[in-house]
Protein backbone atom coordinates (compact mmCIF):
# COMPACT_ATOMS: atom_id res chain seq x y z
CA UNK A 1 0.00 0.00 0.00
CA UNK A 2 0.94 3.13 -0.77
CA UNK A 3 0.61 6.30 1.76
CA UNK A 4 1.94 10.19 1.55
CA UNK A 5 -0.07 11.39 4.31
CA UNK A 6 0.55 9.35 7.30
CA UNK A 7 -0.12 12.32 9.82
CA UNK A 8 -3.60 13.48 10.39
CA UNK A 9 -5.54 14.45 13.71
CA UNK A 10 -8.61 15.24 12.18
CA UNK A 11 -12.05 13.82 13.46
CA UNK A 12 -13.55 14.02 9.86
CA UNK A 13 -14.61 10.65 8.57
CA UNK A 14 -15.71 9.55 5.02
CA UNK A 15 -17.22 6.34 4.24
CA UNK A 16 -18.81 5.61 0.66
CA UNK A 17 -19.30 2.72 -2.37
CA UNK A 18 -17.49 4.30 -5.82
CA UNK A 19 -18.89 3.01 -8.64
CA UNK A 20 -16.32 3.27 -11.25
CA UNK A 21 -18.94 3.53 -14.34
CA UNK A 22 -20.04 6.90 -12.65
CA UNK A 23 -16.89 8.66 -12.26
CA UNK A 24 -16.06 8.60 -16.12
CA UNK A 25 -17.60 7.26 -19.19
CA UNK A 26 -14.16 7.54 -20.67
CA UNK A 27 -12.88 4.60 -17.87
CA UNK A 28 -14.74 1.78 -20.00
CA UNK A 29 -12.88 2.80 -23.00
CA UNK A 30 -11.10 0.46 -25.20
CA UNK A 31 -11.89 -2.21 -22.26
CA UNK A 32 -10.08 -5.56 -23.69
CA UNK A 33 -7.07 -3.89 -23.65
CA UNK A 34 -7.74 -3.50 -19.47
CA UNK A 35 -6.75 -5.44 -16.48
CA UNK A 36 -7.78 -3.19 -13.56
CA UNK A 37 -8.25 -0.08 -12.50
CA UNK A 38 -6.60 1.83 -9.40
CA UNK A 39 -8.42 3.93 -6.60
CA UNK A 40 -6.35 7.12 -5.29
CA UNK A 41 -7.39 10.15 -2.91
CA UNK A 42 -5.18 13.34 -3.47
CA UNK A 43 -5.72 16.43 -2.18
CA UNK A 44 -5.78 18.32 -5.83
CA UNK A 45 -7.85 17.36 -8.87
CA UNK A 46 -4.29 17.95 -10.93
CA UNK A 47 -3.15 15.16 -12.50
CA UNK A 48 -1.18 12.23 -10.11
CA UNK A 49 2.00 12.71 -11.16
CA UNK A 50 2.03 16.73 -10.52
CA UNK A 51 0.64 15.62 -6.78
CA UNK A 52 3.58 13.39 -5.89
CA UNK A 53 6.05 15.42 -3.72
CA UNK A 54 3.97 18.45 -3.33
CA UNK A 55 0.34 17.24 -2.54
CA UNK A 56 -1.27 14.55 -0.26
CA UNK A 57 -1.89 11.57 -2.42
CA UNK A 58 -3.17 7.47 -0.89
CA UNK A 59 -3.39 4.36 -2.87
CA UNK A 60 -7.06 3.09 -1.74
CA UNK A 61 -7.26 0.29 -3.86
CA UNK A 62 -7.51 -2.07 -6.90
CA UNK A 63 -10.13 -3.74 -8.73
CA UNK A 64 -10.27 -5.98 -11.64
CA UNK A 65 -12.01 -5.58 -14.75
CA UNK A 66 -15.66 -6.84 -13.94
CA UNK A 67 -15.52 -5.79 -10.51
CA UNK A 68 -16.60 -1.64 -10.97
CA UNK A 69 -16.58 -0.67 -7.21
CA UNK A 70 -14.20 -0.67 -4.43
CA UNK A 71 -15.54 -0.13 -0.80
CA UNK A 72 -14.13 2.09 1.66
CA UNK A 73 -13.47 0.95 5.04
CA UNK A 74 -16.15 2.80 7.18
CA UNK A 75 -14.41 5.64 9.67
CA UNK A 76 -11.64 6.43 6.65
CA UNK A 77 -10.11 9.62 7.57
CA UNK A 78 -11.00 12.22 4.94
CA UNK A 79 -8.53 15.24 5.88
CA UNK A 80 -6.66 16.63 4.06
CA UNK A 81 -8.36 14.80 0.89
CA UNK A 82 -10.70 15.88 -1.55
CA UNK A 83 -10.89 14.13 -4.54
CA UNK A 84 -10.93 10.36 -5.78
CA UNK A 85 -8.62 9.34 -8.79
CA UNK A 86 -9.34 6.43 -10.84
CA UNK A 87 -6.96 5.13 -13.15
CA UNK A 88 -6.81 2.46 -15.57
CA UNK A 89 -4.07 0.15 -16.29
CA UNK A 90 -3.18 -2.65 -18.70
CA UNK A 91 -0.88 -5.09 -18.45
CA UNK A 92 1.88 -2.81 -19.92
CA UNK A 93 1.16 0.04 -17.91
CA UNK A 94 -1.03 2.85 -15.97
CA UNK A 95 -2.47 5.33 -17.85
CA UNK A 96 -1.25 8.92 -16.90
CA UNK A 97 -5.00 11.12 -17.62
CA UNK A 98 -7.26 9.59 -14.36
CA UNK A 99 -11.19 10.34 -14.12
CA UNK A 100 -11.47 12.38 -10.79
CA UNK A 101 -14.23 12.82 -8.49
CA UNK A 102 -14.99 15.42 -5.70
CA UNK A 103 -15.68 13.72 -2.24
CA UNK A 104 -18.92 15.42 -0.63
CA UNK A 105 -18.64 14.10 3.00
CA UNK A 106 -22.18 13.57 4.68
CA UNK A 107 -23.03 14.77 7.80
CA UNK A 108 -26.65 13.29 8.89
CA UNK A 109 -26.62 13.63 13.05
CA UNK A 110 -30.05 14.80 14.95
CA UNK A 111 -30.50 17.81 16.78
CA UNK A 112 -32.86 19.55 19.25
CA UNK A 113 -32.50 15.88 21.25
CA UNK A 114 -34.95 15.88 24.85
CA UNK A 115 -36.17 13.42 27.08
CA UNK A 116 -39.63 13.94 28.96
CA UNK A 117 -39.16 10.99 32.20
CA UNK A 118 -42.45 9.79 33.28
CA UNK A 119 -41.13 7.51 35.38
CA UNK A 120 -41.38 8.73 38.67
CA UNK A 121 -39.63 6.35 40.96
CA UNK A 122 -36.06 7.43 41.77
CA UNK A 123 -33.21 5.16 39.95
CA UNK A 124 -35.77 4.04 37.18
CA UNK A 125 -36.35 5.76 34.30
CA UNK A 126 -39.44 5.62 31.38
CA UNK A 127 -40.05 8.01 28.91
CA UNK A 128 -39.69 9.70 25.35
CA UNK A 129 -36.50 10.69 23.61
CA UNK A 130 -37.47 13.44 20.64
CA UNK A 131 -34.90 14.72 18.29
CA UNK A 132 -34.80 17.01 15.23
CA UNK A 133 -33.71 14.30 12.22
CA UNK A 134 -31.02 15.85 9.72
CA UNK A 135 -31.37 18.11 6.86
CA UNK A 136 -30.97 14.87 4.59
CA UNK A 137 -32.26 11.21 5.51
CA UNK A 138 -31.74 10.24 2.11
CA UNK A 139 -28.88 7.41 3.28
CA UNK A 140 -29.97 6.85 6.61
CA UNK A 141 -31.81 3.58 7.65
CA UNK A 142 -32.78 3.79 11.15
CA UNK A 143 -31.59 6.29 14.87
CA UNK A 144 -30.79 4.04 17.36
CA UNK A 145 -30.89 5.30 21.33
CA UNK A 146 -28.69 4.39 24.14
CA UNK A 147 -27.95 5.15 27.74
CA UNK A 148 -24.29 6.16 28.22
CA UNK A 149 -22.47 7.75 30.97
CA UNK A 150 -21.35 10.95 29.09
CA UNK A 151 -22.43 12.60 26.03
CA UNK A 152 -19.82 10.85 23.63
CA UNK A 153 -21.61 7.61 23.82
CA UNK A 154 -19.08 6.35 26.79
CA UNK A 155 -20.06 2.72 28.17
CA UNK A 156 -23.68 3.07 26.27
CA UNK A 157 -26.63 0.95 26.49
CA UNK A 158 -29.15 0.03 24.07
CA UNK A 159 -32.71 1.29 25.09
CA UNK A 160 -35.54 -0.10 23.06
CA UNK A 161 -35.46 -1.37 19.11
CA UNK A 162 -33.86 0.81 16.39
CA UNK A 163 -36.08 3.58 15.39
CA UNK A 164 -37.35 3.90 11.85
CA UNK A 165 -36.38 7.00 9.87
CA UNK A 166 -39.43 8.94 9.89
CA UNK A 167 -40.46 8.80 13.33
CA UNK A 168 -38.11 11.21 15.30
CA UNK A 169 -38.81 9.89 18.87
CA UNK A 170 -38.31 6.68 21.01
CA UNK A 171 -39.87 4.80 24.01
CA UNK A 172 -37.77 4.21 26.78
CA UNK A 173 -39.56 1.48 28.64
CA UNK A 174 -40.67 2.04 32.41
CA UNK A 175 -38.59 0.99 35.51
CA UNK A 176 -35.46 1.11 33.03
CA UNK A 177 -32.66 1.34 35.68
CA UNK A 178 -30.63 4.71 35.63
CA UNK A 179 -27.56 2.95 36.94
CA UNK A 180 -24.37 5.31 36.37
CA UNK A 181 -25.94 7.00 33.18
CA UNK A 182 -26.17 10.36 33.05
CA UNK A 183 -26.84 10.96 29.09
CA UNK A 184 -29.41 9.72 26.48
CA UNK A 185 -27.29 9.92 22.96
CA UNK A 186 -28.57 9.44 19.76
CA UNK A 187 -26.71 7.62 16.58
CA UNK A 188 -27.76 7.55 13.34
CA UNK A 189 -27.43 4.41 11.31
CA UNK A 190 -26.74 3.79 7.50
CA UNK A 191 -26.56 0.42 5.42
CA UNK A 192 -23.42 0.35 6.17
CA UNK A 193 -22.37 1.57 9.79
CA UNK A 194 -23.83 3.44 13.22
CA UNK A 195 -22.39 6.88 12.55
CA UNK A 196 -19.34 8.01 15.34
CA UNK A 197 -20.12 10.71 17.01
CA UNK A 198 -24.10 10.76 18.60
CA UNK A 199 -26.15 13.51 19.14
CA UNK A 200 -26.68 13.55 23.69
CA UNK A 201 -28.73 15.33 26.26
CA UNK A 202 -28.05 14.89 30.00
CA UNK A 203 -31.03 14.19 32.42
CA UNK A 204 -31.74 14.40 36.44
CA UNK A 205 -33.49 11.77 37.29
CA UNK A 206 -36.36 12.56 40.26
CA UNK A 207 -38.93 11.17 42.25
CA UNK A 208 -42.30 12.47 42.21
CA UNK A 209 -44.47 11.19 45.46
CA UNK A 210 -46.86 12.32 47.57
CA UNK A 211 -46.17 13.30 51.20
CA UNK A 212 -47.73 13.81 55.19
CA UNK A 213 -50.68 10.85 54.57
CA UNK A 214 -52.97 10.81 57.29
CA UNK A 215 -56.10 9.07 57.46
CA UNK A 216 -59.07 9.72 60.14
CA UNK A 217 -61.27 6.65 60.69
CA UNK A 218 -65.50 7.97 61.32
CA UNK A 219 -66.47 4.11 60.61
CA UNK A 220 -66.80 3.62 64.25
CA UNK A 221 -67.36 -0.61 63.87
CA UNK A 222 -64.91 -2.97 64.40
CA UNK A 223 -63.16 -4.68 61.23
CA UNK A 224 -64.30 -1.67 58.96
CA UNK A 225 -63.26 1.55 57.86
CA UNK A 226 -64.63 4.81 56.71
CA UNK A 227 -63.37 8.56 56.36
CA UNK A 228 -61.09 10.58 54.51
CA UNK A 229 -57.12 10.22 53.40
CA UNK A 230 -55.28 13.20 52.91
CA UNK A 231 -52.18 14.05 51.41
CA UNK A 232 -49.60 16.87 50.35
CA UNK A 233 -48.83 16.70 46.80
CA UNK A 234 -45.47 16.65 45.21
CA UNK A 235 -43.82 19.75 44.56
CA UNK A 236 -43.42 19.21 40.81
CA UNK A 237 -46.86 18.83 39.59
Amino acid sequence: VELWNVSNDSNETHSDNISLGTLSDDIVSYKDNISHARLTLTTTPVLIDECRGKFFVRYVGLSSVGNNEITLPVDTTLSPFTHFFVYTASSLVEQTTPAKHLVFDIDASVSKVSYRGLDLDLGDLGGLVHWEPPDSTLHLKSYVVYLARNAFGAFRSKVGLDVVVGTNVGQVPADTPRSLFTHFVVYTRSELVEQTTPSAIGFLDITSSVSNVSFIDFDLDLGQLGGSIKWNAPQDT
